[in-house]
């Protein structure tokens, strides 16, 4: 973490200006020291060099990280929140990472551009079983290829509720 504090700097930064967190989206924003160390384990444990990265959902801008710790690497980020995604695209733009962002409403399925897009998906979805499962599920849907790609859930529950992190992996076996 201490060879990224540029990154961390930037990060801290965007994660205080993000367009603020909406209660009926299930938004709980992540701390720019948890985005980052999130880029810089896909960074070590994938070959990102090339590859296409699909975040469906991305309040939390591990996009723009990942973005700043592998530059080599194609970004495409999926949310239905428009604010989320112009902040994302414009800070894309100021610091030079390429991101492409496309609306959508994941009940109802991943835009046509995402579809098959991704070598690997990343999502921190809704901490509920049906908020994992459509969000694990349209990351599914937007890998190329099923028998080579990845799909990263960022999800965690506390000691008190073992019921509720049974009926999200219930909900992810089902996938």
């Amino acid at each position: 973490l201490a060879e990224a504090a540029t990154i961390m700097k930037t990060m801290a930064a965007l994660v205080a200006e993000v367009p603020a967190a909406r209660t009926d989206l299930d938004h709980v924003q992540a701390t720019a020291e948890t985005v980052v160390r999130r880029a810089l384990w896909l960074d070590s444990t994938y070959d990102l060099a090339g590859a296409t990265v699909l975040f469906v959902g991305d309040h939390d801008l591990t996009s723009l990280a990942v973005g700043q710790v592998s530059p080599g690497t194609d970004l495409v980020v999926v949310d239905i929140d428009e604010a989320t995604l112009e902040f994302i695209d414009e800070q894309a733009g100021r610091l030079g990472i390429s991101v492409r962002c496309l609306a959508a409403d994941l009940r109802f399925g991943l835009p046509e551009k995402a579809l098959g897009c991704g070598d690997l998906a990343f999502t921190d979805p809704p901490y509920t079983p049906e908020g994992v499962q459509l969000f694990a599920g349209r990351a599914l849907q937007g890998l190329g290829n099923h028998d080579h790609g990845t799909v990263i859930v960022a999800y965690g529950h506390s000691d008190r509720h073992p019921a509720l992190g049974f009926q999200v992996q219930s909900a992810a076996h089902r996938l």
